[in-house]
């Protein structure tokens, strides 16, 4: 079947019983329809059917605004709500960033401040008065071994001040200045094993023996951040690899 009118990503097909020329496909994109097997799809563009992942709001005043990160559709934000007697339409909507979008943070003193994320790390800053999109995931430093990012990579807003951020690779990340610029403060809090040698039903698989390395996200990175609202500087991280890390210093 053809893909190439059609957003990819499949996860359910039907196929009419008295027609088998007549296919539904739902994907990331939504819901598509065929009547000769897939060479041509129409595209239902009129379903509520976009798969948030996480949602937040902002502290604008008299309508606050509405963020998501949603499955292969970019980040998105919008109105909670219109003057108009119609209400919000698709044209109030607007994209953060691009990609699989995932958690959405919003400077609780500044609404037009806006972080969205995109897969492995891909951390961006949006001025919505402005339009400036800024880029601002960490790198590693010279000389260093490539940093190790989940898919969906944690990150915060600290609760004592609206300019830090931490951010959570293999390391934990802290930034002073909304992300422009960033300061490790942490070594390694994973376990940084090797996937394929870890027993899988007793046994150590061949990587081509196992679909365990394929559509799955890079293995020995960090997958849950916080820190306390009570004391600053009490950090606590999680890892895909099963290490729980507390700093009661800021790192």
């Amino acid at each position: 079947m053809g893909e190439r009118n059609k957003h990819v990503d499949n996860h359910v097909y039907w196929i009419d019983p008295d027609d088998s020329d007549h296919i539904l496909a739902g994907c990331d994109g939504g819901l598509y329809e065929s009547w000769d097997r897939g060479a041509v799809w129409r595209h239902f563009t009129n379903l509520s059917v976009t798969q948030f992942y996480n949602v937040d709001v902002d502290n604008a005043s008299p309508i606050y605004n509405i963020y998501g990160g949603t499955q292969d559709n970019s980040t998105l934000g919008g109105p909670s709500r219109m003057m108009r007697l119609q209400g919000s339409a698709n044209s109030d909507w607007f994209i953060i960033t691009g990609g699989d979008g995932f958690v959405s943070r919003i400077d609780p003193t500044n609404p037009d401040i806006v972080y969205g994320e995109s897969q492995y790390g891909g951390l961006v800053r949006l001025n919505r008065r402005t339009s400036e999109r800024t880029s601002i995931k960490p790198v590693e430093g010279k000389g260093e071994a490539a940093l190790r990012f989940n898919w969906e990579s944690p990150y915060f807003i600290s609760p004592h001040s609206p300019s830090r951020l931490y951010f959570g690779a293999n390391k934990l990340f802290r930034s002073d200045d909304r992300g422009s610029s960033w300061t490790a403060v942490s070594p390694d809090l994973t376990r940084n094993v090797n996937r394929d040698l870890i027993p899988v039903m007793g046994k150590i698989w061949p990587p081509e023996a196992l679909l365990k390395s394929a559509s799955t996200s890079t293995f020995g990175n960090l997958t849950a951040l916080s820190e306390s609202p009570k004391l600053e500087g009490l950090l606590y991280t999680g890892s895909d690899d099963g290490l729980i890390n507390v700093s009661e210093n800021g790192g």
